[in-house]
């Protein structure tokens, strides 16, 4: 114990410590890339408890791809990945920036993690066993990084709920609707991604429901109705949709599609969709008789049977047990959401910003101007398109899934106060609050124990002595073990 004490009071004097300040490394492995966050912050666990945390994001990557197309590297996220090397090719950019950010005296203090979402889910159900080898590869390329890595969990797949709940906590917390002395409630958050689409939020009645998520947050109780479904992020449901439009034509080798534009076609093989457990029907049990042939989609840029397609895409064949619209997909009970504000995110915000763009104006709290520019858009032949230099863009319609036909409630957006939103820095809270928590149940047994004995009701500061002491005690450890 003296050995501890004279150590900290070396440290400390000679100011060859910041105890408070950490750093964490976080990767986001999503379908459509991966992207690495360096976040530095105090590590006060009081002020974890109730969200005054002094954090800020020093570093964003995004990870290389290894396929290049008209000069931009494309990275369709880690369940491509099939060698060692390409992993390291993938990843070294990204590691190298970390490595400048966080001082080497603090590497193997800084905890890095890589958690998957939904492309990682569908590889799980399509090829567990090469899943299995990227998970093994990425743990093995931590574990020689130099920074803290200790078992396993570090580098997983998260669950739907999970990746929708932290995306929750991370815009209510940059939005300060966390702290104490805050009078705003919280907003809820509608996240669009490659593989899947998340919404999560603080339901008004929550009479009706038995499948919320009670969290305790920075010293309050919050009951967060977190969803998320497989398949209908951008990039499947248009393998679920292509799949649809050949069922539809009797398998033939020639497919017209009303949702792309006039003059756009595009070959490929249905090997490409029936990879997928999405494109294949595999995930939600159904089965496709389609074989492996040649394909020519083409495209006829028919708004209003577009509208009728996708909606039929986004239908339930069956009746909603709970009700006209109480249920989102998959009969999944729904809470009413009329009253609730959102942040809309990803692929929600990057639509409705580039119809801002391409036609200098402003849709985020316009619906119906946002349904004119669409049908305008999809009006357009494919090089009038490429001529605005514009992808194709089809109408919001999913949100309507959502319960909401109104952006007046809506808020689209990339960052708040200056900080992506995403559910990677959710989870980072998450974790620290619960460790501030279980420090604190520790310090209050510790003094429970002193009044015991001494009849002296010892004091917070004892506790962040300890605290102190301990971070001191693991410098030494990790310093004699080098």
């Amino acid at each position: 114990m003296l050995n501890k004490i004279a150590l900290f009071f070396f440290l400390v004097h000679f100011n060859l410590v910041r105890s408070d300040i950490n750093y964490a490394i976080q990767f986001d492995a999503g379908s459509s890339g991966t992207r690495m966050y360096v976040y530095e912050y105090l590590n006060d666990f009081k002020n974890m408890l109730n969200s005054n945390i002094t954090l800020r994001q020093i570093g964003l990557c995004r990870t290389k791809g290894s396929i290049i197309s008209h000069q931009f590297y494309l990275d369709k996220g880690i369940a491509t990945i099939k060698t060692y090397t390409e992993l390291k090719h993938s990843f070294s950019k990204c590691m190298i920036q970390a490595r400048k950010l966080v001082p080497v005296a603090k590497w193997n203090q800084t905890l890095i993690t890589l958690k998957a979402t939904a492309g990682m889910r569908l590889s799980e159900l399509s090829s567990p066993s090469i899943s299995k080898t990227i998970f093994h590869m990425i743990r093995h390329y931590f574990n020689q990084s130099g920074f803290l890595y200790k078992n396993e969990s570090q580098v997983e797949t998260i669950s739907g709920k999970d990746e929708a709940l932290n995306a929750w906590i991370t815009a209510n917390f940059l939005a300060n609707n966390f702290h104490q002395d805050s009078n705003e409630s919280t907003k809820g958050v509608l996240d669009l991604g490659g593989a899947s689409t998340q919404i999560s939020f603080v339901p008004l009645n929550q009479s009706l429901m038995d499948n919320l998520l009670n969290k305790n947050l920075f010293g309050k109780n919050y009951s967060v109705y977190s969803q998320s479904f497989l398949c209908f992020g951008i990039d499947q449901a248009r393998l679920v949709y292509r799949t649809s439009l050949i069922n539809g034509s009797n398998d033939s080798a020639s497919v017209l599609s009303p949702c792309m534009p006039k003059n756009f076609e595009k070959n490929f093989q249905t090997l490409d969709i029936l990879r997928s457990p999405c494109g294949s029907g595999s995930i939600k049990n159904q089965s496709t008789n389609l074989s492996d042939f040649n394909v020519t989609l083409k495209g006829s840029s028919d708004f209003g049977k577009c509208q009728i397609e996708v909606k039929n895409l986004l239908s339930d064949k069956k009746e909603c047990r709970t009700g006209q619209d109480a249920c989102s997909f998959k009969e999944i009970k729904f809470p009413d959401t009329k009253e609730v504000e959102f942040y809309a995110i990803s692929v929600f915000y990057y639509t409705v910003q580039a119809s801002n763009l391409l036609f200098n104006s402003s849709f985020d709290s316009d619906i119906e101007g946002f349904r004119n520019v669409t049908e305008l858009l999809c009006s357009f032949n494919y090089e009038e398109l490429v001529a605005r230099d514009e992808i194709f863009k089809a109408d919001l319609k999913l949100l309507t899934k959502f319960g909401i036909n109104t952006f007046e409630n809506v808020h689209f957006v990339d960052k708040i106060n200056g900080y992506n939103v995403g559910w990677n820095l959710g989870l980072f809270l998450l974790q620290k609050n619960t460790k501030a928590k279980s420090f604190f149940a520790s310090c209050q047994n510790y003094q429970n124990l002193v009044k015991l004995f001494y009849g002296v009701y010892d004091t917070l500061p004892t506790c962040r002595i300890i605290q102190r002491l301990n971070f001191a005690s693991n410098a030494q450890q990790s310093f004699d073990s080098k």
